[in-house]
Parts: C-alpha cells; sequence; structure tokens
C-alpha cells in the first residue's frame, strides 16, 4: 500500500499552472485504463507477477506526464529549451 500512496502523492503533485498535463489529466488516463482493464477483463491479480504488472499499469497511468512542461515539441525545438537540446536527436 505504501506504493500506492506514493504514487497518490505524484499525482497530487502535478503543477495546476499547466492547462492540460496536470493532476486531472492524471486522473483522466487512470479511469480510462481502468475502463479498459475491465472491459478487456485484464483487471486480475491472481499471481504476484499480475499484480505486478498492474500496479505498474497503474502507476504509469498516474505520472506519465509527471513535471510536463506544457508546451508541444515543436515550441521545444523553436526556442531551443534545456529538453530539446538534451533529447533533439538533430545534433
Amino acid at each position: 500500500c505504501s506504493a500506492l500512496l506514493c504514487s497518490a502523492s505524484a499525482a497530487h503533485r502535478y503543477s495546476d499552472d499547466v492547462p492540460y498535463h496536470n493532476a486531472t489529466h492524471a486522473a483522466d488516463v487512470l479511469a480510462r485504463l481502468s475502463a479498459i482493464l475491465q472491459a478487456d477483463k485484464l483487471l486480475i491479480c491472481d499471481s504476484k507477477e499480475n499484480a505486478l504488472l498492474l500496479f505498474a499499469a497503474v502507476l504509469a497511468a498516474i505520472v506519465h506526464d509527471y513535471m510536463h512542461p506544457g508546451l508541444n515539441n515543436a515550441f521545444q525545438v523553436a526556442t531551443s529549451s534545456e529538453a530539446s537540446r538534451e533529447f533533439n536527436e538533430q545534433h
């Protein structure tokens, strides 16, 4: 349970200044993931391996945009941001 609390804490730390990639978006992605897992009958914790896979999926849904600056790739490249300099493969 402490890992679940940790992931909930991470979701709480999303910035309210970012209009889309925020905690509301993380909750929406988590709800959609849950619906998909339930519809496809994949929400099964019948083994430690399945429980770990389910936890990984839930954690990924919650934190997938953590610390997202709210700006797209084109903006990052055009402004030569630190992220674009670090991750741009055209250098």
